[in-house]
């Protein structure tokens, strides 16, 4: 990627791409004899069809209505840039270094209406309108970032507290929601009054769906509810270990960080190489480029380059989380019980697990490569055989697999890295490891990924909720802000997007976290088996609680339970 970056920024042209084109075709600042006209200007803007069709490349300054002669070249749809009083001047200003655009608040009453038809001939209307706003408003922007890691760390503490209740809430819920959404499409199956539809089979066929989902919660819950209430445990000692371990939550920052100047350098690249090879008008200010061999061999590697290294950082991130989650769970039992060591990760992935972390995120790139490029022939075979329902279906079927394969080994994937943290074997026996582990637990991996997600949602339900309300207040109350905007919505989308994104980081460390404790868990439960312990001897208080519970139930049924390395600890403490 460092060759191709450097191939981009050697032959690369990205402000010719940008420049302005005047009616001709001829790029302003470019193309023979236009080394020094390289502003675009608008001579006559009384109409819009003479906007569209006659535009001029000048030399030096924008123009202003002081009668004073333009040097420009002239076009075969404007071949006098002087005419006199057959056109009206008007002010203009500077835009993006490349047009001079009018002054809208200093034109004539009769021009008034043709700033607008420039702006968005030109496409600069809406966009720049938000940048603006979101500009003047950032004093509030910054307010609700803050509010947003509040909120998210508020809302951990309210896991911590009522982790059961709360699991329960989700669960009915879902249950409830795919009853509802069952009743719904079955009353709507006799909507269309068209007897020739088909869209009553099809409500029928989704309630079923959601009919069936609903028993399978109800049965799944009846049959697994050992592996529930551990689950319950699991995901209220992920809640304990962040909020013990908050420095944890600057991992992912600063992980975001990373990722946003990789974007950045990655985006820089691309505008280099994309702009490499002939560049010629395709009409308007449309622009194409042509591209030889190289080039096209060079965006390719750069965007496959995108997968593999995004991937990599997350794997990056996710193993110092995994890390820390790992040496939190066992270090209970010990003297320094409920410690987390954050940046012993970072440690043992210089040393021991770069390769392992580098073969996960290229075989996730793979499969996330093909998957994008599938899309893209799909797109192209559906625009030219629209009518054509067998292929329709088959690429439909083929796209489903392959995002199934995608959600399969990327959860394969994230199970290894913990694998690798806590047995320290390489990438593919970590991954058979995790494979065989999940076939033996599944109905815990899948409780505690479902309430983890139920959860996430939950969160960033409210916390996004909550900014953008509170957004809206204080815009409505901050008037020396809010007058000077055209809008509140650009402020309190992007606000919502900050506080979206902080959910994201809080709620990827807790998911991450849930896991790495399931399998420490497991791991912990089958060495202390092994030892004739009975129980997990290193179970943070949460699931300590509901080990427990299980163990009472099991003795007041009348079943044989041997003391765990806990309970025999506790009669030595009476004793």
């Amino acid at each position: 990627m460092g060759i191709v970056a450097v191939y981009g920024w050697s032959k690369g042209n990205p402000a010719k791409y940008l420049s302005g084109v005047d009616s001709d075709g001829k790029f302003c600042g470019y193309d023979a004899g236009y080394g020094d006209y390289n502003k675009l200007y608008f001579p006559d803007i009384s109409s819009t069809a003479n906007i569209q069709s006659m535009y001029v490349c000048i030399k030096g300054g924008c123009p202003v209505a002081d009668g004073k002669n333009i040097d420009c070249k002239t076009t075969t749809s404007f071949p006098n840039c002087n005419p006199g009083g057959s056109i009206i001047r008007y002010n203009t200003t500077q835009y993006l270094g490349k047009y001079c655009l009018p002054k809208e608040s200093e034109l004539p009453a009769s021009l008034k209406g043709s700033y607008n038809a420039i702006v968005s001939w030109l496409q600069l209307d809406l966009i720049s309108q938000w940048i603006s706003d979101v500009l003047k408003a950032w004093p509030i922007l910054v307010i609700s970032l803050f509010l947003a890691l509040i909120f998210c760390l508020l809302f951990m503490y309210l896991i911590e507290w009522f982790a059961a209740i709360l699991a329960w809430v989700c669960i009915i819920a879902s249950f409830l929601f795919l009853v509802a959404l069952g009743f719904f499409f079955w009353f709507n199956k006799d909507s269309d009054k068209n007897k020739n539809s088909n869209n009553s089979t099809y409500n029928i066929i989704w309630a079923s769906l959601c009919w069936a989902g609903a028993l399978a919660i109800f049965l799944f819950v009846c049959c697994f509810c050992k592996a529930l209430r551990i689950a319950i445990g699991v995901i209220q000692a992920s809640a304990d270990f962040i909020t013990d371990t908050k420095r944890i939550l600057l991992v992912p920052i600063a992980g975001f960080i990373y990722i946003v100047l990789f974007y950045i350098f990655w985006i820089s690249v691309a505008v280099f190489v994309y702009t490499i090879g002939n560049i010629t008008s395709s009409g308007g200010q449309g622009k194409r480029v042509e591209w030889d061999n190289t080039t096209r061999r060079a965006w390719y590697y750069h965007f496959f380059g995108l997968f593999w290294i995004n991937a990599f950082l997350d794997a990056f991130i996710s193993f110092i989380i995994i890390v820390a989650a790992s040496t939190w769970y066992f270090s209970h039992g010990t003297e320094i019980e409920g410690t987390a060591q954050v940046y012993k990760g970072l440690r043992w992935i210089w040393r021991y697990h770069f390769g392992s972390l580098a073969l996960g995120s290229f075989i996730l790139a793979v499969v996330q490569a093909i998957k994008y490029t599938f899309e893209y022939v799909r797109n192209r075979l559906n625009n030219a055989n629209p009518t054509n329902a067998a292929l329709r279906f088959i690429l439909c079927l083929v796209s489903y697999c392959i995002s199934c394969l995608n959600r399969c080994i990327k959860f394969i994937t994230k199970n290894a890295y913990v694998q690798v943290a806590l047995t320290s074997n390489h990438f593919c026996l970590s991954a058979f490891n995790a494979f065989i582990l999940i076939l033996r637990n599944g109905a815990r991996f899948i409780f505690v990924e479902w309430i983890s997600f139920l959860f996430a949602i939950m969160g960033k339900i409210m916390v996004i909720s909550l900014i953008c309300l509170i957004n809206y207040f204080i815009l409505t109350m901050w008037t020396n802000i809010s007058d000077d905007l055209s809008s509140f919505f650009p402020v309190i989308f992007i606000a919502g997007v900050i506080s979206y994104a902080i959910c994201t980081v809080f709620f990827d460390v807790f998911s991450i976290a849930g896991n790495t404790i399931l399998q420490c868990f497991i791991l912990d439960y089958e060495i202390s088996n092994s030892m004739g312990r009975g129980s997990a001897g290193h179970q943070p208080p949460a699931l300590k609680k509901f080990i427990k519970q299980i163990r009472q139930y099991k003795r007041d049924r009348g079943d044989e339970v041997s003391d765990s390395h806990s309970d025999r600890a506790e009669q030595y403490e009476q004793k």
